[in-house]
């Protein structure tokens, strides 16, 4: 029986449509895990790069750091003999969940956690509940309220304050009704926090090696930490950088750089920083021909003036074009007639690139989510470190495409 479901749900198609797309983009760099009974593989298409953590035993067995990880706590269609189906499965994972229970109070109390597509009625849900609230005191329950978000479908959007009753535990949370779960996922992508998922769990990771590693005959020595932060002053920081490799310490933030983690966002440093020490200086040298929307964003007024000054000079579209680009689009529409947007450009210039089209298009035909995977597209076409890839980093057509890429995504948030 196992079996033969796990061969129906594996052969279903997995479509993805616009609300899929945007939970999918939510957990780049905003969802810091999933949690899930189903046995599909939609998560792992939805969230490639996540850890995937199947049954209680791989929980069981492993140092899971709740960044970027999916667990599948009811077993997935790769090993259907896992599966949580019948009965008898039921009560066994009901005799043995209280060190899931144990696990998700841990993640509980550190992160955020919003049900979607469960019913607040689920037994499986309530009893994993009302484990948690057993080891809550009754006068910490609350909160768990501005943690817990239940979003249910309905046909009106409301959102509510609601209160589980477990056994005569009151657990409140905030409840959403909405008819339309994609309001939820742009919400989320719209929240803020300091470090990315990914840096997180590569944090978390090298520490715990570091830490599990580290003994009297060890190759890793530490010296002077105890010292040094004996006499730090109150006011002073300590600065750790993580590199890829000894070749890459104190290797500076290049032009480069900056266009391609725009598009890949593979950089992975804070905003202020760069700001302050890199694109202040890279937009007077360059005459303000590099992308910088995607770092200044969040920072309001507070970017430094070189950076204040070339931003008022790009406030729509057609600030990116030349006067040629302006006189060339009535030719490339002839040109590229039928053509009504950027994958359709891109799919007729092929096997060129089509960015030296992309500004002579008009407005509404720039859709940010083709230009972005077009261009996402022609970079990983190249090998990293390649000359290939440093060339079309180079080239004037691509960076002015990134840059159109850069405000249309980022200079409206």
């Amino acid at each position: 029986m196992k079996t033969y479901v796990a061969d129906v749900v594996s052969h279903r198609d997995i479509s993805l449509g616009t609300e899929a797309k945007l939970l999918s983009r939510a957990g780049r760099d905003k969802i810091s895990g999933i949690i899930t009974t189903n046995y599909d593989t939609l998560c792992e298409t939805l969230f490639p790069s996540f850890k995937v953590y199947i049954g209680e035993s791989d929980l069981l067995f492993s140092e899971p750091s709740f960044a970027q990880e999916l667990y599948k706590i009811h077993g997935s269609v790769g090993n259907p003999d896992g599966l949580v189906l019948t009965e008898a499965d039921y009560a066994k994972f009901s005799a043995r969940r209280k060190y899931l229970s144990a696990k998700l109070l841990t993640i509980f109390a550190e992160y955020p956690v919003i049900f979607l597509g469960y019913s607040l009625h689920d037994d499986n849900v309530r009893s994993i509940l009302a484990d948690i609230c057993e080891c809550v005191p009754n006068g910490k329950l609350e909160r768990l309220h501005d943690r817990m978000t239940f979003v249910d479908h309905g046909e009106v959007t409301r959102v509510s304050d609601h209160t589980m009753d477990l056994d005569g535990r009151l657990l409140p949370m905030t409840r959403i009704t909405t008819d339309d779960f994609s309001s939820a996922y742009e919400r989320i992508l719209r929240s803020k926090r300091l470090y990315s998922p990914r840096v997180i769990r590569e944090l978390k990771g090298n520490a715990f090696r570091l830490a599990e590693k580290m003994g009297p005959t060890s190759e890793v020595v530490t010296s002077g930490f105890d010292t040094l932060l004996n006499r730090l002053d109150p006011n002073q920081k300590i600065a750790i950088q993580i590199a890829v490799s000894p070749a890459a310490i104190g290797k500076p933030i290049t032009p480069e750089d900056i266009y391609q983690d725009v598009l890949l966002d593979d950089l992975g440093m804070d905003h202020r920083f760069i700001v302050d020490n890199y694109l202040n200086v890279h937009v007077q040298r360059l005459a303000g021909a590099i992308p910088f929307y995607k770092y200044t964003a969040d920072l309001g007024d507070e970017v430094g003036k070189p950076v204040e000054r070339y931003r008022a000079r790009f406030s729509s579209l057609d600030s990116f074009r030349t006067k040629s680009d302006r006189e060339r689009m009535g030719s490339v529409h002839r040109r590229f007639e039928g053509v009504s947007g950027v994958t359709s450009l891109a799919e007729a210039c092929l096997p060129n690139h089509p960015f030296v089209f992309v500004p002579c298009l008009r407005d509404e035909e720039i859709d940010v989510e083709e230009l972005g995977a077009v261009l996402a597209s022609a970079l990983l076409a190249t090998d990293e470190h390649s000359p290939e890839r440093k060339e079309l980093l180079k080239n004037t057509a691509f960076r002015k495409c990134v840059r159109i890429y850069d405000f249309l995504r980022y200079a409206r948030r």
